[in-house]
């Protein structure tokens, strides 16, 4: 057997790509393809694994931690499936791990960083979907934008100028984000420059086509937004239309479209004036 071929166990759908598709009674997913056959059963026993992990999340909808496999260091999550009637809604809906996956390809294609994907699966007990998971690369700290937040406050121009221009290159791309913030942007500096890349794609949806205003407003909002909160805690106290009107010049000037307005405006100050109240 090949190094980079499945178990015998798992029934090939296809395999062009980067990714080949599995399924048997118990689980279906999509694996890379460069995963030995002993490592895709390893990564395929995810329930095990996540209990054996370093917990990082735990709340009712998932169960995320981080865990060695051989020399790397990955993440995982469970997409938690409550009870029947959560299972059995999801018979009729897309894996969230799979949602992930394709917004990933998606955003590899056009040039923006994500974590690399090796397992996106769904599991099932008496015919109905039982557990979603996700593992990735798990990229060293610091690694989001709101880790590293000074220094985007220190160049707050070009910081809000890269930022909207990744904004606009997904939309251009017809990726929704959904959660477009700074916990959930990769921020790298490459010399002088700001290099930006995304993760968490659990809210996030594509579509055949540029995204129309409204999609592209509220991601741009909930950007906004989330610069605002963390300046506040810089000792900061920007307006909220402010910070909506820098942003909706910066992405005017990559997008060609204007987003600014009493909308933006609203919506900006509702989401960082929520997050300021918890």
């Amino acid at each position: 057997m090949s190094a980079s071929q499945p178990a015998d166990d798992n029934h090939r759908c296809y395999s062009d790509g980067d990714y080949f598709s599995f399924s048997t009674h118990q689980r279906r997913g999509m694996a890379l393809r460069t995963l030995t056959a002993a490592e895709l059963e390893q990564l395929q026993a995810a329930e095990t694994l996540l209990q054996q992990a370093e917990k990082i999340k735990d709340s009712r909808s998932t169960l995320a931690g981080l865990f060695t496999f051989g020399r790397r260091r990955l993440f995982l999550k469970r997409h938690n499936a409550r009870n029947f009637y959560h299972r059995l809604r999801r018979k009729f809906q897309t894996p969230r791990p799979l949602r992930n996956l394709a917004v990933t390809l998606r955003l590899n294609a056009i040039g923006i960083p994500a974590p690399q994907i090796l397992l996106a699966m769904r599991t099932f007990r008496h015919s109905l979907p039982e557990q979603d998971y996700l593992i990735t690369e798990a990229l060293p700290s610091p690694l989001t934008a709101a880790e590293q937040f000074e220094l985007l406050w220190d160049r707050d121009a070009a910081a809000i100028d890269a930022l909207a221009a990744l904004a606009a290159r997904i939309h251009a791309a017809g990726v929704f984000h959904g959660d477009l913030k700074l916990p959930n942007v990769i921020c790298r500096m490459t010399g002088d420059q700001l290099c930006f890349g995304l993760f968490d794609f659990d809210g996030s949806q594509l579509y055949g086509k540029a995204l129309a205003a409204p999609e592209r407003r509220l991601d741009l909002a909930r950007l906004a937004a989330s610069w605002r909160v963390l300046a506040r805690q810089t000792g900061a106290e920007p307006e909220a239309v402010s910070v909506a009107d820098c942003f909706a010049e910066a992405y005017r000037r990559h997008a060609s479209l204007s987003l600014a307005g009493p909308e933006l405006n609203a919506r900006v100050t509702y989401l960082s004036e929520r997050v300021r109240k918890h």
